[in-house]
């Protein structure tokens, strides 16, 4: 299981995970918080953490290392797609 990232920057602004792109590998990064669809995402009971905006799409980890780039691929419910909230 994966940590869920979640971050506050010290101004204050609210920062989200956003998906760079519209399809399965597209990178995720942490950007301040607009409102769109590529920042919503909805934490299933399977672990998972489906995009709203791509829901075909689910947050997945390359490795398990601290620094591990994080991307979206197509749903498959694999142990790298599997998320917990810290």
């Amino acid at each position: 299981l994966h940590s869920f990232p979640t971050r506050r920057s010290s101004d204050l602004h609210i920062e989200c995970l956003t998906i760079g792109g519209s399809s399965a590998d597209s990178p995720v990064t942490i950007e301040n918080c607009t409102g769109a669809s590529t920042q919503a995402w909805d934490v299933r009971a399977d672990l998972s953490v489906v995009s709203i905006g791509h829901p075909d799409l689910c947050l997945e980890a390359a490795g398990t290392d601290n620094g591990t780039p994080v991307a979206v691929g197509t749903c498959n419910g694999q142990a790298n797609q599997q998320w917990t909230r810290s």
